[in-house]
């Protein structure tokens, strides 16, 4: 299982890098963007168990963490209210009431 939260645009990797380093994650991946790649950075979390990535699309800028797991829950808890992050919902509903408006000017 896996989750996946939706950082807002004002939180950059140097952000997670700093938190990683304070709660003693441990770097895996450093991935540098590229004509077929995001950057991505990947941490090893020793407590709670797991893992975190950090992907960052610069196409869309983009950003999000994906936290996987035995302790995913308490982590993304965690990191929720560390960082701002979208509400996944409320973005699905942005863009249904951008089409339904689109679809009406049409």
């Amino acid at each position: 299982m896996r989750s996946v939260l939706n950082l807002t645009p004002v939180t950059p990797a140097a952000a997670v890098e700093a938190l990683g380093r304070l709660d003693g994650w441990r770097l895996e991946h450093d991935v540098a963007p590229g004509d077929f790649n995001h950057r991505a950075l990947v941490w090893s979390v020793a407590s709670p168990r797991a893992r975190v990535r950090y992907i960052e699309d610069a196409r869309f800028g983009a950003r999000y963490l994906v936290v996987e797991g035995e302790g995913q829950r308490a982590l993304e808890r965690s990191l929720r209210e560390r960082f701002p992050c979208h509400d996944l919902e409320a973005l699905l509903a942005d863009v249904r009431d951008e089409d339904a408006s689109t679809a009406a000017r049409l």
